[in-house]
């Protein structure tokens, strides 16, 4: 194969020639202005010269994104579109914050369109009957069980690199948070970025650190009564992480199972 480089003389040698079979251009350090600020422009002209229509700058391309919605219009609203897909999300909050409706909602989101999804439950937590009601096609849930954080992890990672499903939703909800390696998030971020899928955690402590691109907060404000008859909690819903970017403020109360949404705060 036939290769081609440019030398460029260091400070100490007149030329410095990297082992190729044919250096295309040599070139002195003053002619490109090695040393002060004009060295990247000069370097740059030169190999743009040097290699014609072989050298192009800048970044490449980036994909457009893709998101998973909830199919609830004020929650996607609040959200940007939905969470994204092949990155890492999380949602954050006690029990009886609601998060078991968020995430039966973006699960059968996924299904509706056809999708695979799945379970990794650690806490044995998953109400299928809830899941249906949410109007997920169970027959496309994939439903895992592991007896440890161990095994949650490495099931996880098994199924994004099985590859065919459109969200994993990875339940850590435990009463001590795990205390994970640091290799863990930038593993399962790379996985879900190859895969394509949309990797929700789902939390009461936050275990994702950076890593996540979506944070979500779940917090119940008060109880929901109709006419003596206890019909579910009011719930704020607060992004507190966006596209990996820290948000200061704006959130929405949800009630009624997420089915609507009632007034915004501030």
């Amino acid at each position: 194969m036939r290769q081609s480089v440019a030398a460029i003389a260091s400070p100490d040698e007149e030329w410095v020639e990297q082992s190729s079979p044919e250096p295309v251009a040599k070139v002195r350090r003053e002619q490109i202005g090695i040393g002060d600020e004009r060295s990247a422009e000069g370097v740059r002209g030169f190999v743009e010269e040097a290699l014609p229509g072989q050298v192009w700058v800048g970044e490449a391309p980036g994909q457009p994104l893709r998101l998973l919605g909830s199919g609830i219009p004020e929650i996607d609203q609040l959200l940007g579109g939905g969470i994204p897909r092949g990155d890492v999300s999380e949602i954050v909050g006690a029990r009886s914050t609601g998060r078991t409706a968020l995430t039966c909602a973006l699960l059968a989101s996924s299904t509706r369109e056809g999708e695979l999804v799945a379970v990794v439950d650690l806490p044995d937590a998953l109400h299928p009957l809830s899941l249906e009601m949410s109007r997920a096609a169970l027959e496309r849930v994939l439903w895992v069980r592991p007896p440890s954080v161990k095994v949650a992890l490495k099931s996880t990672e098994l199924i994004l690199g099985a590859g065919g499903f459109g969200a994993v939703l990875l339940d850590l909800d435990t009463p001590i948070a795990p205390r994970l390696p640091g290799h863990v998030w930038p593993r399962l971020q790379r996985d879900a970025r190859r895969a394509g899928v949309a990797l929700i955690v789902l939390s009461s402590h936050g275990v994702t650190g950076s890593f996540a691109a979506v944070r979500v907060g779940l917090e119940s404000t008060r109880v929901l009564w109709k006419h003596r008859v206890f019909t579910g909690m009011a719930t704020e819903m607060k992004p507190l992480r966006h596209r990996g970017v820290l948000v200061p403020g704006g959130c929405m109360v949800i009630r009624d199972r997420f089915s609507s949404g009632e007034k915004a705060c501030e």
